[in-house]
């Protein structure tokens, strides 16, 4: 893993890390680690990897084909990823106006995505 690399070589040199932020994918050990490893460090997720699950979902749920061949449907999907960029207290707001009147299949992703991406300690790893 090219992080435990880092760690070691900076060992070996004398250098003493302290990051102030750390980007990294949101798998659930990998975030306290860094967290014990560098007390006081921001944890910021990686706007890639959230992405990909979204669009994993996206897939999982069947909305593939919808996704690369509706406009409306990518649209809807690609706003809701960039909810990412908007000031934490708004995204709430948008993304139930964004889900506002969607039915089927887009609603089981907005109801993924709130449940999984917007509970109090995902949201600000993420946004």
């Amino acid at each position: 893993m090219f992080s435990i690399h880092v760690f070691k070589e900076a060992a070996a040199l004398g250098v003493v890390l302290q990051p102030q932020t750390v980007i990294c994918d949101f798998e659930t050990a990998l975030i306290p680690a860094v967290q014990a490893s560098f007390p006081g460090v921001q944890i910021q997720g990686c706007y890639f990897h959230f992405c990909q699950a979204v669009l994993r979902k996206v897939a999982e749920l069947g909305l593939r084909t919808r996704y690369l061949h509706e406009a409306e449907t990518k649209k809807k999907i690609k706003m809701l990823m960039a909810t990412a960029f908007l000031p934490l207290p708004e995204v709430p707001a948008a993304v139930d106006l964004l889900g506002r009147n969607v039915t089927g299949l887009i609603a089981a992703l907005f109801d993924y995505f709130r449940r999984e991406w917007m509970t109090p300690n995902r949201l600000p790893l993420w946004n």
